[in-house]
């Protein structure tokens, strides 16, 4: 699946980018956009017979699902609907009719976008990890674009185009790390590789597991984490 670059990084100065506010706005909103956005991956990324709000719930792992789970479901499509990330419509005798605005497409119709592995729906990973630890796996697909090491060194102002604060970007790094997702390493390096005459300072450098790995599954990778450190 493939996110335009625009709903991970910031557009313009100041202003949050979609990936951010689905931070800040929980972990229920967050993974449940990501579920429709996988749901409707063809233009005109919609679904015309939606399953009903328990059912979002059961996949989400929200207890109770048809009672509570289903009222936290419908709060968070409302929210989506609200805030644009969705349109809702709702119809008499049916469930409401759904559009995602900020889609995942199959393919890249021109520009740039974020490859997301579908892995991280297929192998359970959307269970297993936070939404904050979600999001910066998908931050850093974006920071690594181009890399053959799936790797990024981040200057402080183009980590500040994600929209994280530091809080939630360290203990998302922490939470990839024991998934192991990643491997954060202290290098002394320039902010990017095509910066050839910029200084070089201390900085961490983030390497993501190649996309393949992801197909074992996250207690595999954890188990493998675990006893033989960090995989790549």
């Amino acid at each position: 699946m493939r996110f335009q670059v625009g709903f991970v990084r910031a557009e313009a100065d100041g202003v949050a980018p979609p990936l951010a506010e689905l931070v800040r706005a929980g972990e229920v909103r967050l993974k449940l956009h990501l579920v429709l956005a996988m749901m409707a991956t063809k233009s005109p990324f919609e679904l015309d017979d939606p399953p009903a709000a328990h059912w979002f719930a059961g996949l989400l792992d929200l207890p109770d699902p048809d009672i509570n789970g289903a009222r936290r479901v419908n709060e968070a499509m409302t929210w989506l609907h609200e805030n644009g990330f969705i349109v809702r419509t709702r119809r008499k005798g049916k469930p409401p009719h759904i559009r995602v605005t900020h889609h995942g497409s199959v393919s890249a119709a021109g520009g740039r976008y974020v490859q997301a592995p579908i892995s991280l729906w297929q192998e359970g990973f959307l269970l297993a990890l936070s939404g904050r630890a979600l999001a910066l796996y998908l931050i850093l697909r974006e920071a690594s674009g181009g890399s053959k090491t799936h790797s990024a060194t981040l200057s402080g102002g183009r980590k500040a185009q994600y929209g994280l604060s530091e809080d939630t970007w360290g203990r998302a790094a922490g939470e990839l790390e024991r998934a192991g997702l990643l491997q954060v390493e202290e290098v002394f390096a320039r902010a990017s590789s095509k910066d050839e005459y910029g200084p070089k300072r201390r900085r961490r450098r983030y390497t993501l597991v190649s996309p393949e790995v992801l197909a074992l599954g996250p207690v595999a990778l954890r188990m493998i984490n675990s006893s033989d450190g960090p995989s790549r």
